[in-house]
C-alpha cells in the first residue's frame, strides 16, 4: 500500500512539475486569456518563473480586467530601427540596428571594456486573445509600450434582467 502512495506522490510531482514548466513556457508569451479557468488553475501553481535571459527584456502589465500593457527595455534603438506588426492574432516586434550604428563596434580605434548594451537584430512574438485590440504603441527613452484594451462583444457583455 505505501509503494502505491509513493508512484502516486510521484505522479503528482510529475504533473506539478509539467503544468508549472507548462505555465513558464507559455505566460509570457500569450496575453489576454488568463481569465481562461485553465490558466487560473495553471497560475494557482509556483510563482516562481524563471527570468528569461532571452533579448529584449519585456514585462506584461495588466492594468484592470479589460486592460493591458507590453513595456519592452530597447536601449539604443531608434524609433526608425522598430517594427510593430499583427497580423492574426500574432502581434510581433521586431528591431533591426542600422549598419552605421554598427561600425562603432567594429572601429578599430574604439575599445570596449566591456559591452553590455545590445545591438543586435530580435523578434518577439505575443499570442493575443481574440479580444484584445491594440490601442497605442509609444516609443519613449529606450521604452516600447504598446497598450491593449480587451473589447467585450455585446452578447458576452454583462446584462442586468429587470424582474417584472
Amino acid at each position: 500500500m505505501k509503494q502505491q502512495f509513493k508512484q502516486i506522490d510521484r505522479t503528482m510531482s510529475s504533473i506539478d512539475d509539467f503544468i508549472s514548466n507548462t505555465k513558464n513556457y507559455l505566460m509570457p508569451h500569450v496575453v489576454g486569456i488568463d481569465d481562461d479557468p485553465f490558466w487560473d488553475k495553471l497560475n494557482n501553481f509556483s510563482n516562481s518563473c524563471s527570468e528569461s535571459k532571452s533579448h529584449p527584456p519585456y514585462n506584461i502589465v495588466k492594468l484592470n480586467d479589460s486592460e493591458y500593457k507590453i513595456e519592452m527595455a530597447l536601449a539604443g534603438y531608434k524609433k526608425d530601427d522598430l517594427s510593430v506588426t499583427l497580423e492574426d492574432g500574432q502581434l510581433q516586434i521586431t528591431g533591426t540596428k542600422e549598419d552605421e550604428e554598427m561600425d562603432t563596434a567594429n572601429n578599430s580605434d574604439v575599445e570596449f571594456l566591456y559591452r553590455g548594451i545590445s545591438s543586435r537584430k530580435f523578434t518577439r512574438t505575443f499570442k493575443l486573445s481574440e479580444d484584445l485590440v491594440v490601442n497605442k504603441v509609444s516609443y519613449d527613452n529606450g521604452m516600447l509600450t504598446i497598450s491593449l484594451h480587451r473589447v467585450i462583444p455585446e452578447e458576452k457583455a454583462k446584462k442586468t434582467i429587470p424582474i417584472d
